[in-house]
């Protein structure tokens, strides 16, 4: 009995500060405080990543804010945000945009950013029926809640091989996480497909890669590390004009254009 009143007691209160907007703040800044303290903690160790998301040398998680926040080890990356910024900087040439992403998860950028542009037409593809299941499910979700239908398409497809074409032939191809998945001979077979899909000289491929460093772990799905920026300018040159590679503040992520056409506020040969 004694424990039954106690129960009610605690529902009750649980209730009445529910309802409390200060204490609910309160509560919400303590997580957020505690929130980044840990992404703090886990972005400086590798032991850490792998214990906490089961991050090893095989990647076991494909949640996106794990993805996202937790995956370079460097305090206060915001890479999360630079991927988006600097593809739609490459998308602005454009007033139909046709993109191909590739590599695109669960498509958590295309939700999140790309959706929110006008006049745009997406395929995402990737090796992962997983992800790509949860693409679909999430766009659905997306659609219903916002009574639209957006034109996008998510799709399994191996890059290597062959992947999704497109009538118009695209304006934007993305390529950024999982391009240091593949080694370099598997790069030159997908850099050939991917300037097939471009829309003639005015595509632009915009990614990015990560450059090797021998002083820390890196992940072992990273098997095409960079050696430096001048290997991949030598790289992408064997198939564009054009190139421009900027190299990442808080890490060693260099995000690239390329085209054989005008390139965006840039044109360096």
């Amino acid at each position: 009995m004694r424990k039954m009143s106690l129960k009610k007691i605690y529902i009750t209160l649980f209730y009445v500060l529910s309802k409390n907007k200060r204490v609910d703040n309160i509560l919400l800044k303590i997580n957020d405080k505690n929130n980044r303290l840990l992404k703090v903690l886990s972005t400086h160790s590798y032991e850490l990543r792998a214990a906490l998301y089961g991050e090893g040398d095989i990647r076991l998680s494909n949640d996106p804010d794990i993805n996202v926040n937790y995956r370079w080890p460097v305090d206060g990356n915001i890479i999360w945000a630079e991927v988006p910024c600097f593809s739609i900087q490459a998308m602005l040439p454009f007033k139909e945009k046709n993109i191909l992403e590739l590599g695109c998860a669960n498509g958590w950028y295309y939700r999140e950013f790309y959706s929110n542009l006008n006049n745009v037409n997406y395929i995402g593809c990737d090796l992962s029926e997983e992800t790509i299941k949860e693409a679909n499910v999430k766009l659905a979700i997306k659609e219903k809640k916002n009574k639209k239908s957006y034109n996008a398409h998510f799709m399994v497809a191996d890059m290597c091989l062959d992947m999704p074409k497109s009538n118009k032939g695209f304006t934007n191809v993305l390529w950024f996480a999982s391009m240091c998945m593949f080694t370099k001979e598997q790069r030159s077979r997908i850099f050939l497909q991917i300037v097939d899909r471009l829309d003639g000289e005015k595509g632009i491929l915009s990614g990015s890669g990560v450059v090797r460093d021998k002083n820390r772990k890196q992940w072992g799905y990273y098997i095409g590390l960079l050696d430096s920026e001048e290997a991949l300018r030598e790289e992408l040159a064997e198939y564009f004009e054009n190139i421009y590679i900027s190299k990442n503040s808080t890490n060693d992520v260099l995000f690239f254009m390329a085209s054989n056409g005008t390139l965006p506020c840039y044109n360096e040969k």
